[in-house]
């Protein structure tokens, strides 16, 4: 499936849709702070399953700790950033 951000010009605040029927799939919204910046961006399904009429955080980005978490799985920036001419190294 393809998607597509609704706002490019501020993807840490945006409508991520579905290319064949324009639908809202994820939001992403980002808290910021006025002398801290960023603190976190969210990731949520704007689909959940079972009804739950609510949208569910799935990912989010912690600016301060420098860390992803998606799907209950946290990992370091360092961590999952890549290196060009490093593939398959760690």
């Amino acid at each position: 499936m393809e998607a597509i951000f609704d706002n490019k010009g501020n993807v840490l605040s945006t409508k991520i849709r579905a290319r064949h029927d324009n639908s809202v799939i994820y939001t992403v919204n980002t808290e910021q702070s006025l002398w801290r910046g960023r603190i976190v961006t969210y990731l949520r399904d704007k689909n959940p399953l079972l009804g739950g009429g609510q949208s569910v955080v799935v990912g989010a980005i912690n600016w301060k700790k420098k860390a992803f978490e998606i799907m209950g799985v946290r990992q370091k920036l360092e961590d999952v950033r890549s290196k060009v001419g490093e593939f398959g190294k760690k």
